[in-house]
């Protein structure tokens, strides 16, 4: 659990203010990963929630709106865990208009293909 706090609260934040926004990514995946190999714990089924809402937000900064829902969506899916009253969905609007705006793009890009 130590390892993947680390990479959440240290390295991935460390990364962003070096705008390397896919090792922070990586660096969050690696923590989902590890906590991932004890989900009988309710502490890392917590971390992963907190990885996946802070995954969502370094998608947001790197202008990766679609996997920013997709990372919202996961944190959704372990709200239960979570100690906090959320209001759904964990995505903000302004983050789920950008998706919406970012697939359009790209349903045109294919239809010009």
């Amino acid at each position: 659990l130590a390892i993947a706090e680390h990479l959440i609260e240290e390295v991935a934040p460390i990364r962003i203010e070096l705008k390397q926004f896919e090792e922070a990514e990586d660096a969050v995946i690696r923590a989902i990963d590890l906590c991932g190999r004890h989900p009988e714990a309710l502490r890392y089924r917590e971390t992963i929630f907190d990885a996946f809402i802070f995954l969502g937000r370094i998608y947001d900064m790197d202008g990766q709106y679609i996997k920013a829902v997709e990372a919202f969506a996961e944190a959704e899916k372990r709200v239960q865990d979570s100690p906090f009253v959320w209001e759904l969905p964990l995505c903000p609007k302004e983050i789920r208009k950008k998706a919406a705006e970012e697939r359009k793009a790209r349903a045109n890009d294919s239809e010009r293909s």
